[in-house]
């Protein structure tokens, strides 16, 4: 399959499942990023941290995880999408439960404490990433939009948002 051709992307209940060229546009973004972020933290970031506080390390660390994580989370849905529309799983093997997009905790941006102790270039990383997750949580929810409707799920899913609201 070419980028941006859904022609042999597989149906599920007569209707394409996604258009792969919007996915693939997500895919590439997330790919950059990812070697973005390892290339910022492995060389500039390593040679920042040397200099930094006890207290902005911490913060630099756990900012430098949780961009990891992120990203990581991510990429791996956006694998498992690439991988329905080359016909390696169904649709319906994606929807499992295991391999949904675990839900980012709210309060992910940086507060402004650690934002004034960190490198620009990490909250920069930070910020993108978070901004392209949340455009990935919207794919997973058309995506999930087209699976049959189960009413447990959705109620499961209306009370694990009503409790993780402050």
């Amino acid at each position: 399959m070419t980028d941006g051709d859904n022609s042999g992307l597989p149906e599920e209940g007569g209707q394409i499942y996604a258009d792969w060229a919007k996915l693939m546009d997500v895919y590439n973004e997330g790919l950059s990023l990812v070697e973005e972020a390892a290339d910022y933290l492995a060389n500039e970031g390593e040679t920042e941290k040397e200099s930094m506080p006890p207290l902005a390390l911490t913060a630099f660390m756990s900012e430098s995880m949780r961009l990891t994580t992120r990203l990581t989370t991510m990429m791996s849905w956006l694998m498992l999408q690439r991988a329905v529309a080359d016909g390696e799983i169904t649709a319906d093997d994606a929807r499992k439960p295991e391999h949904r997009l675990r839900r980012q905790p709210r309060g992910i941006e940086i507060d402004s404490i650690a934002r004034g102790m960190l490198p620009e270039r990490l909250t920069d990383l930070v910020d993108r990433s978070t901004r392209l997750y949340k455009r990935v949580e919207r794919l997973e929810k058309q995506f999930f939009a087209g699976a049959t409707d189960n009413p447990v799920q959705s109620m499961i899913d209306h009370i694990e948002s009503e409790m993780k609201k402050p």
